[in-house]
């Protein structure tokens, strides 16, 4: 009787606490085609055309004639659950076209509004949504501190694939859902035309490579 006494007294007082461990690393390769990809470019002197469907994509600003460009880029990161906490995320590029002469660096940043594939140009993100400044790096269009870059030396050659490592930790810190906005950081004679989700040669296009895990809570009973 003593016993079973002592037994309901320490259950009585007995609490949990948890403990967490890292599952097993997934990693998830994500290279969509013309059908689920969603990326297009922006140009400064076409500013009421969208380029949705064109093949390939340019970023900066051209040498050989008066054009600027800044590329927008989505994928579907549903797979990736909210929880996961991301151990690396790179961003492949590859060069179709090198109209650049100067060494510059090429930024990503998380855009802000949830922009149309189809109907995106300089002036509006969708239609009839103007950016707040055109070309859609406005601080309420697109966060102003990068979560990536890459330097260009303007001798890579066609073909070359870029990598932008990303250094959120976390799914929300890697998207907010809108996808992202390239621009290089001073867009003067730092032109590079990379292949879309359009190109007809699968590996040709943009890959989004993204290692997660994702804690494990362990219940531990505490006997007190």
């Amino acid at each position: 009787m003593r016993r079973m006494l002592i037994s309901a007294l320490a259950l009585t007082f007995a609490g949990f606490l948890f403990s967490t461990h890292a599952a097993e690393a997934v990693t998830l390769t994500l290279q969509p085609d013309a059908t689920t990809g969603l990326d297009t470019k922006i140009r400064q002197e076409a500013a009421t055309t969208n380029y949705g469907s064109n093949d390939p994509l340019g970023i900066g600003e051209y040498y050989s004639i008066v054009r600027l460009e800044r590329m927008l880029i989505k994928f579907d990161l549903s797979s990736i659950p909210n929880n996961a906490i991301i151990d690396s995320a790179q961003l492949k590029l590859k060069i179709a076209v090198d109209e650049s002469d100067n060494v510059r660096t090429l930024r990503i940043y998380r855009t802000k509004r949830d922009w149309v594939e189809s109907q995106a140009t300089w002036n509006v993100w969708k239609v009839a949504n103007n950016w707040s400044t055109a070309g859609g790096f406005h601080v309420d269009d697109c966060e102003q501190t990068n979560i990536g870059s890459v330097a260009l030396s303007a001798t890579e050659a066609v073909g070359t694939v870029i990598t932008i490592n990303l250094t959120s930790t976390t799914k929300a810190g890697l998207d907010l859902g809108n996808g992202w906005l390239l621009k290089m950081d001073t867009e003067a004679n730092d032109a590079y035309s990379f292949y879309s989700s359009d190109a007809v040669n699968a590996t040709d296009r943009p890959q989004l490579v993204v290692t997660y895990h994702v804690p494990i809570l362990n219940p531990v009973i505490v006997v007190q």
